[in-house]
């Protein structure tokens, strides 16, 4: 039966890691599934538009997170490097849920890349502000 068993995304497919929880801002999950890709539109002389819609779709996932650590986002960063099928592309399977029809799907992404931004340093750790983790479906 499908519906929402209790993680968003997984990395490395449905056998991966679960993103944490605790790294995710659930205001700053955002999800646009199933996005329609045109190989062709185009519009008549009167201006009626014409689409020629792919069969494949693909999902845009962005997960942000709260403020981090060095740690936390060195833990982050070893679940994404675990998970590589492609390191110079940033190339790897996701789960994740489908808002849009209450499954959990798998699929191939890239991500591109990151930016940090330092909130503060306290003694020896290093605290980031929000850390946006982008994933785009081949």
């Amino acid at each position: 039966m499908p519906g929402y068993n209790g993680y968003l995304i997984k990395i490395g497919g449905s056998s991966g890691a679960v993103f944490p929880m605790q790294f995710i801002k659930l205001e700053g999950y955002d999800i646009t599934p199933n996005q329609r890709m045109e190989s062709e539109a185009k519009r008549t002389v009167t201006g009626l538009l014409v689409r020629t819609t792919t069969e494949h779709t693909a999902t845009k996932i962005e997960v942000k997170t709260p403020v981090v650590t060095d740690k936390d986002v060195h833990a982050i960063m070893g679940l994404l490097g675990n998970a590589w099928t492609s390191v110079i592309e940033r190339k790897l399977d996701l789960e994740y849920y489908d808002m849009e029809t209450g499954e959990y799907k798998t699929g191939t992404f890239y991500m591109p890349d990151i930016k940090f931004q330092i909130d503060h340093i306290d003694g020896n750790v290093v605290y980031y502000k929000d850390i946006t983790f982008k994933f785009i479906e081949y």
